[in-house]
């Protein structure tokens, strides 16, 4: 009897539970008699030979072609599941690891470099994470405005909803900012806007995270953070030497969410201004 497993990607995402599983070597052999008193999990048998993994310690003396670490996903996913193979390469490329994906008839494996197992992992569980993180299209103009709006507010500035959206309007228009919205199971709850600038010192882009906002309903579940990341992977595949921010002195919650995440605080220079209007 055919058993079909979870073709639902949100619910499938949601209930990934990832899990180290040893480490494991991708090994080729002329013959299937070679792996006789080898305990392998896979084999896959090519025109140039046969492919199996099995646990590095039984690997030596093989073709060893890849060592790494298994990363088990629980979830009982259907082979016919579509964008989980995508969401979780995604995820490792997006952190620059490589990977390879196995399925069976009820989870998928990940196979990492070791030494990149632990960042892996850390990836994989932030897709179970309700958080969604994408690049804002000009289509998004009205559900940004209002945060861009609260953001204003919360800087003691009044209220300009119909202003906000021409603000990114003009944005969306001029291209001259990167803007990542966040997302809770389709409602908009965060963004983060960024601004190029360009360090004649390194002679490199640097990027100015000039704007960071997270409605106060979806505080505490991680949204701050995971705009920090997505922005950081940005700038980084930009090729920038370095992301900039600013914040009140005052705004100790903020600042405790960028000293997590691995901002430091500048103490070698000042910051001023030259205020026009």
């Amino acid at each position: 009897m055919l058993q079909e497993g979870e073709t639902d990607l949100d619910r499938l995402l949601r209930n990934l539970s990832p899990q180290l599983a040893g480490e494991w070597a991708f090994i080729v052999v002329s013959d299937a008699t070679e792996l006789d008193s080898i305990p392998t999990l896979m084999t896959f048998q090519e025109s140039e030979g046969l492919t199996a993994i099995v646990p590095f310690e039984h690997a030596q003396g093989k073709d060893v072609r890849f060592v790494g670490t298994r990363i088990d996903l629980q979830v009982h996913s259907s082979l016919q599941a579509v964008g989980l193979t995508a969401a979780v390469s995604g995820a490792l490329s997006e952190r620059q690891i490589p990977a390879n994906v196995v399925a069976a008839a009820y989870h998928d494996y990940i196979f990492v470099p070791t030494a990149m197992a632990s960042i892996a992992l850390e990836a994989l569980n932030d897709l179970t994470s309700p958080v969604r993180i994408r690049r804002a299209k000009p289509c998004d103009l009205d559900r940004l405005a209002p945060l861009l709006d609260a953001y204003r507010v919360f800087y003691r500035q009044a209220s300009d909803l119909a202003g906000a959206r021409q603000c990114l309007e003009a944005r969306f228009h001029l291209g001259d900012s990167v803007i990542f919205l966040a997302e809770v199971e389709g409602e908009a709850v965060g963004f983060a806007q960024l601004f190029p600038a360009f360090s004649s010192v390194a002679m490199r882009r640097v990027w100015n995270l000039n704007d960071l906002f997270v409605s106060p309903t979806a505080r505490k579940l991680g949204v701050g953070t995971k705009l920090l990341r997505t922005s950081q992977e940005f700038a980084r595949s930009d090729g920038a030497v370095r992301l900039l921010l600013t914040t009140a002195v005052d705004n100790f919650t903020a600042q405790g969410v960028y000293e997590a995440a691995g901002w430091k605080r500048n103490d070698q220079f000042y910051s001023y201004k030259f205020d026009l209007a």
